[in-house]
């Protein structure tokens, strides 16, 4: 193999390789095999929100990005792309990430450009990154998805300008956001997604009317979810992940009838899957009313009122 083709880059001095060659090779040549980021933040007493992303697609050699700044409806924004492998990098131009302490502090700068736009900021991660349950799905014996991906809830300060207009930002104000994937996600056009040519799909793509993705953070809790719906409100799996759904679904409702005792954070996740289930009529007649009381119920205070005890004492039990 010719070391042209796949040259050392600043990655390759790390403990992280997983072939045999330089971190520039890519054992997987589908076209969709990729990796990105995404990250933004909000200040909703100011109407601003910046949002900025970028994706690197190593079997067409390319990195290309976006910057943008929405400021109480207006929309400004960059967008940019280079080769890959000349310069191998989270830069391209003005814009540049830089990853001081992974999972923990990532910076974020944008120099002087035609947009207008610039920024230099500094986001942390106020609580651990989740990582989602791995996307794969397949058609015909062909993985056409194949992917991991992770979200974390953070903080973002440093500042921010338009049109040589300054703004700075107070972490204690900017709620900030962040998603990183990769792997092979279904081919989409121009390099994908040429289906007519392909035998029909053996279970056909969920009609998806709504994405939609919440972060939220308190003093004490943050947390993110994520679904999809349809075009009557109704909420929706996307490729495969019915079949994992649907196995977390029965071994969470098996648990939650015959288990005879269990902690409250355990309780707390099976009785948001098997409600997860409820939503998607895994079982008929399952009242999703009924699973948003016992949510409540369970809560210590309440078992604790139940039985005329603490809620500090060690252990409280619900009765069926």
């Amino acid at each position: 193999m010719s070391h042209d083709l796949y040259p050392l880059s600043p990655y390759d001095d790390l403990p992280v390789h997983q072939t045999p060659y330089p971190v520039s090779y890519t054992p997987n040549s589908d076209y969709s095999f990729d990796e990105g980021y995404m990250w933004g933040a909000v200040n909703p007493k100011l109407g601003i929100y910046l949002l900025t992303g970028f994706r690197i697609t190593p079997n067409v050699d390319v990195i290309g990005g976006h910057a943008g700044i929405n400021r109480q409806g207006r929309i400004r924004t960059l967008r940019f792309s280079r080769r890959w492998r000349q310069q191998m990098d989270t830069a391209a131009g003005p814009y540049r990430v830089e990853f001081t302490r992974p999972m923990q502090e990532i910076r974020l700068a944008l120099g002087a450009n035609p947009s207008g736009i610039e920024w230099d900021l500094r986001w942390s991660g106020a609580s651990p990154a989740h990582l989602s349950t791995h996307h794969l799905a397949v058609h015909h014996g062909r993985r056409t998805t194949d992917q991991s991906r992770y979200n974390q809830v953070g903080r973002v300060e440093g500042w921010a300008s338009i049109d040589g207009q300054r703004f700075e930002l107070d972490a204690r104000d900017w709620l900030a956001i962040r998603d990183h994937s990769w792997g092979v996600y279904e081919g989409r056009p121009p390099l994908g997604g040429q289906n007519r040519w392909l035998p029909p799909q053996e279970v056909p793509n969920a009609r998806r009317a709504l994405r939609f993705s919440f972060f939220f953070i308190t003093e004490n809790f943050s947390g993110y979810f994520h679904l999809h719906e349809d075009e009557d409100g109704r909420q929706v799996l996307m490729n495969d992940a019915s079949t994992i759904i649907e196995d977390k679904f029965w071994r969470a409702y098996g648990l939650l009838r015959h288990a005879r005792s269990m902690t409250f954070d355990e309780a707390m996740n099976l009785l948001s899957t098997v409600r997860l289930g409820a939503g998607l009529k895994l079982i008929p007649g399952l009242s999703v009313y009924m699973l948003n009381k016992l949510l409540i119920f369970t809560q210590p205070a309440h078992l604790a009122a139940l039985e005329s005890r603490s809620p500090n004492e060690p252990e409280l039990r619900a009765r069926a």
